[in-house]
């Protein structure tokens, strides 16, 4: 339902767009018939929607800028959170 809301919003949202597992857990979670896969041309025409091809902290950091959501692990966001935003 939020990922729902975020695609009928256009609401930014920063992908890691890398492949990783956390990218196909999100990829899994939109609208199919939004056609969003793990190519980064099927999200060309979403202006919302941000192809980052990084790992996690870095999206981690877009996502707090840009004030955008994103997909992550507890661990890994609790870890950003607890070192003020960095991931080594």
């Amino acid at each position: 339902d939020a990922f729902k809301l975020i695609s009928d919003g256009k609401y930014t949202f920063v992908s890691r767009g890398d492949n990783s597992g956390t990218h196909t857990k999100e990829i899994s979670l939109w609208d199919e018939s939004l056609g969003i896969t793990t190519d980064a041309e099927s999200v060309k025409d979403y202006e919302w929607y941000k192809y980052s091809n990084a790992g996690m902290g870095a999206c981690l950091t877009m996502a707090e800028e840009m004030g955008a959501y994103i997909l992550s692990d507890k661990a890994t966001f609790l870890t950003f959170q607890a070192n003020k935003g960095v991931i080594e």
